[in-house]
């Protein structure tokens, strides 16, 4: 199976199905189920701090909260969350469907969606639907599409 890695908090929003747009730079001919990796790191959020006052934003507070991943209709990493956001590890599994030009795509797309992605001229938005959570297993992740031996 192909597996993609994201950063937190955009894995768990995939996994759950609160995000159904991927957008990234490229884009592939790849069509069917993908794994939903949720990276190690967490640069691209600005570290633990930015995760935090990123998880503390709408929509990402309200569609986190709902799912019990952030405690007391926040994020409070030191609190304990009815569910663990998982870091390094295959979280979930989607269907990618179809790619278009994300700014193409823009135009129709809710709040939260355009909130959960970059949809500046050149990127592509990858669409999602099926996804579903699974039981977390520990992986190293790659970057593009990469594959992974996974019986869901």
């Amino acid at each position: 199976m192909k597996a993609l890695t994201l950063t937190q908090p955009w894995a768990t929003l995939v996994a759950i199905g609160e995000k159904t747009v991927e957008t990234r730079s490229w884009k592939t001919s790849y069509r069917g189920e993908i794994a939903i990796h949720a990276g190690k790191g967490l640069r691209p959020a600005g570290g633990q701090a930015g995760l935090t006052l990123l998880c503390n934003t709408r929509p990402f507070q309200k569609s986190l909260y709902k799912e019990g991943f952030v405690t007391h209709n926040h994020c409070d990493f030191d609190a304990e969350p009815t569910a663990k956001m998982e870091f390094g590890a295959i979280i979930g599994v989607a269907e990618l469907y179809d790619i278009v030009p994300a700014n193409e795509l823009s135009q129709f797309l809710n709040e939260r969606e355009l909130a959960f992605g970059d949809y500046s001229p050149g990127r592509f938005a990858w669409l999602l639907r099926n996804a579903r959570q699974i039981k977390p297993v520990a992986a190293k992740g790659a970057l593009g599409l990469w594959e992974v031996n996974l019986q869901t």
